[in-house]
């Protein structure tokens, strides 16, 4: 059974449904759907969109909360105007209350839409990794049955040499057994018999020689597989290193950029800083001046002024009729100090205009010292990118340990306990109440 919490022209619902509603407009501002049953995590699609990883959560931000705490906020004053502030005195805590919610939620949900991007990232990863081992399962199994083809190949013809020999040695044994019984044969059967066996010889040593290519063969067949295993570890090794290469490029391009950065904002602060130090000489010579300088700079100021009452205070002499120009000249420099503009040692700056000069001075040299500083830092990390292009490819990787998978984080709440948070939903009704009560 929903909470429910009515006041015109604003309607919550609470923890089913929070819906608010604006006089100004038709459609709700914010309809927010919320349930008590725990996602299922086999129904999360791989999407890089948290949203559309989780189509039955609402997409609201903390801003969007903050847009409706300041809709609501101008409802309330406009009800303060109309009522007075006792109208909505209850109302308020709990509006706020509800708002505070919906920010926490939005926020949580925020996080938490982060953290899947990054599961799914690393899911991704595992997945494609998974595929690489599964191809190199294939690749193994079809050079296995290649290996495999080719063993029995190699036996069958091994067999039949096998029952070749049988045949010619049987051959022969029927030949010698003939040449003992007929020792008084004629000539021409001896020379056929002799014929034979040459022939024989002839194949024998043609068979050696099969035998030993067939041997040749075989060891360059597998040089020739040893030696595609190693194109591909180098075609790897290489495709790694032009990867390493591209990020160092990159970062190189960064630092190089934040460095003249940092050394355009270094030459301005100096000609700043040049120019301040001039600007405080001028005023430390001025303030060391002697007094009858001073003194001559005050008469001569005061001498416009002195002569316009002197003027006008003598009750019997009428006043001398004067030019329109003229009238607005003692006009324009009646109460005003007049300074003689060749005059080197004559007043520029207060003493507060003094030390705010010096101030700023100290804020230019600080500000100076960390640029510097931080430039300092780019440099050394520039030498040590220069360093590791230097050192050889091998000794890099085989430096790195091996990756084994991402690790769970620890929630936040475990490893650093419960931190309380400024509610920005609190510190805008604080202003607002703040400003009605003025």
């Amino acid at each position: 059974m929903p909470i429910t919490l009515s006041y015109m022209p604003f309607t919550f619902l609470l923890p089913g449904q929070i819906s608010i509603l604006s006089p100004l407009f038709s459609s709700p501002l914010l309809t927010c759907h919320s349930t008590l049953a725990e996602p299922n995590v086999e129904h999360f699609a791989l999407s890089a969109d948290p949203a559309k990883s989780r189509p039955g959560t609402p997409t609201i931000t903390v801003l969007d909360v903050y847009d409706i705490a300041a809709s609501i906020g101008k409802e309330f004053e406009a009800i303060i105007d109309r009522h007075g502030p006792d109208s909505v005195s209850s109302l308020m805590p709990k509006v706020i209350s509800v708002l505070e919610e919906l920010e926490d939620f939005a926020s949580r949900f925020d996080s938490e839409g982060r953290e899947l991007v990054t599961l799914q990232l690393a899911v991704r990863r595992l997945e494609l990794e998974k595929c690489e081992r599964v191809n190199d399962r294939t690749r193994s199994e079809k050079e296995f049955e290649q290996l495999e083809e080719t063993w029995q190949k190699e036996t069958r013809e091994l067999l039949q040499l096998i029952d070749r020999l049988k045949e010619e040695n049987a051959q022969l044994r029927e030949a010698v057994r003939e040449q003992r019984e007929s020792k008084d044969a004629p000539a021409d059967f001896r020379q056929r018999t002799t014929g034979a066996i040459e022939e024989i010889q002839l194949m024998l040593r043609l068979k050696e020689v099969i035998d030993r290519q067939k041997i040749e063969l075989r060891g360059l067949s597998r040089q020739l597989a040893q030696r595609n295993v190693d194109l591909d570890a180098m075609q790897q090794q290489a495709t790694r290193l032009a990867k390493l290469n591209a990020v160092l490029r990159r970062r190189h391009y960064v630092s190089k950029k934040q460095t003249d950065q940092l050394l355009s904002e270094k030459h301005d602060l100096e000609v700043t800083l040049r120019t301040k130090e001039e600007l405080i000489q001028q005023m430390r010579d001025h303030v060391c001046q002697s007094p009858t300088d001073r003194a001559a700079d005050r008469s001569l100021t005061c001498g416009m002024t002195a002569s316009l009452i002197k003027e006008l205070a003598s009750p019997g002499t009428p006043p001398a009729p004067l030019t329109e120009s003229q009238l607005i000249e003692r006009l324009n420099t009646e109460d005003k100090m007049i300074t003689n503009g060749s005059d080197p040692n004559k007043p520029r700056f207060t003493v507060q205009e003094l030390r705010d000069l010096l101030t700023e001075r100290n804020e230019l040299k600080s500000r100076l010292i960390e640029v510097e500083e931080e430039l300092s830092v780019y440099r050394r990390a520039g030498s040590r990118s220069s360093i590791q292009n230097s050192i050889p490819p091998a000794c890099r990787w085989d430096s790195e340990p091996p990756v084994q998978g991402p690790i769970n984080r620890e929630p936040s709440d475990k490893a650093f306990g419960r931190v309380e948070r400024s509610s920005g939903i609190a510190q805008f009704f604080d202003s607002l109440f703040s400003k009605l009560s003025k």
